[in-house]
């Protein structure tokens, strides 16, 4: 018999079948529970594998873990033109709430990339003391945008065009309130503002634990902006442990590409949480 239960389910949502979710957790002891905020876009699809891996050793050493797809995500209800900053920030205080009905529990959150900015995003929103693993935090919004609308850039680019030049139009749509398409996906300007303006790179929370863990296929070394960033939290009084470890960038990857030593750092760091 596994020591692991695992359970699908709808949360009620504006759109049907509403947020998809799945449930991770120990059939016996439980040490604590996490609410896991995936990537935004193509990130999300590419990290499923090793995440969902990550979440069955998060169970069996006694985590329970709470996988929800957001609004227009995965298998929830809508399509990304249904997307919004705002809506995705309900989509997380509704499977929060859930999850510490169901298991009697106070949740952490566990974001990945983006999921880190909209969990950030959602901790100020609700002045939440809860305790946060971000993996592979994205550390600017606006950057992330960018990067992003880049996708668009690149597929108007003819030979004598550039980059700038596409980007400027593409932020003065979303600036007057349009919708753009890139690379199938609906980007609202709520969406997109919401976005832009969260950033870890100034310095997180006074309250609750932040576990970071960061991986990279060389030399297991902080980037520069991952240590200027780290040094602004701790300056900040921040509660924070941010390491970096060996493994792919599961999340960029067209293949299945995996990165084991996250989750077994993640729960070596976290082996407190529940004392």
């Amino acid at each position: 018999m596994s020591n692991v239960v695992r359970e699908a389910l709808f949360l009620p949502g504006d759109h049907a079948p509403g947020r998809f979710a799945l449930l991770r957790r120990p059939a016996g002891e439980m040490r604590g529970a996490f609410l896991y905020i995936h990537p935004f876009a193509e990130e999300m699809n590419r990290s499923r594998r090793m995440m969902a891996m990550a979440a069955e050793a998060f169970a069996h050493a006694g985590w329970a873990v709470l996988q929800i797809d957001l609004t227009g995500a995965g298998d929830s209800g809508g399509s990304s033109a249904d997307a919004g900053w705002q809506c995705w920030q309900d989509d997380v205080s509704a499977g929060y709430a859930w999850l510490g009905d169901y298991l009697g529990v106070v949740p952490h959150l566990w974001g990945l990339r983006a999921g880190c900015l909209l969990a950030e995003s959602w901790l100020r929103q609700t002045d939440s003391a809860a305790s946060t693993l971000y993996w592979q935090p994205v550390l600017s919004g606006r950057q992330h945008l960018s990067q992003f609308l880049m996708l668009k850039a690149a597929g108007a680019m003819g030979g004598d065009g550039s980059a700038k030049a596409v980007m400027g139009p593409l932020r003065e749509r979303l600036a007057t309130g349009e919708t753009v398409e890139i690379a199938g996906y609906s980007v609202g300007a709520e969406l997109a503002r919401g976005l832009e303006s969260v950033s870890l790179e100034n310095g997180g929370r006074r309250h609750g634990r932040t576990v970071v863990v960061e991986a990279v296929s060389g030399e297991p070394k902080l980037t520069p902006a991952s240590a200027e960033a780290r040094a602004r939290w701790l300056a900040g009084d921040a509660a924070v442990i941010w390491e970096v470890v060996g493994g792919a960038p599961f999340w960029l990857t067209q293949e299945v590409t995996l990165a084991p030593a996250m989750t077994t750092r993640s729960l070596a760091l976290i082996g407190a949480w529940d004392q």
